[in-house]
């Protein structure tokens, strides 16, 4: 075989990655898909494990599309 081609793994990865998205999407869309991220305001929940102190830091704000 030679070095510099792309050859059979290259394609099977590219198939596994095209055969995921296909698999996931139906689930992705049945459980709510991006209305999740809304409903979270586009974070992931998780509680808060420790105090912060006011920092100097600007804040930016995210865009909501």
């Amino acid at each position: 075989s030679v070095a510099t081609g792309g050859g059979v793994a290259y394609w099977a990865h590219v198939g596994g990655f095209i055969a995921g998205v296909a698999f996931a999407l139906p689930f992705w869309l049945n459980e709510g898909g991006k209305g999740f991220w809304v409903r979270t305001d586009y974070h992931p929940p998780h509680e808060e494990t420790f105090e912060t102190e006011p920092t100097r830091v600007p804040t930016v704000r995210r865009s909501k599309r």
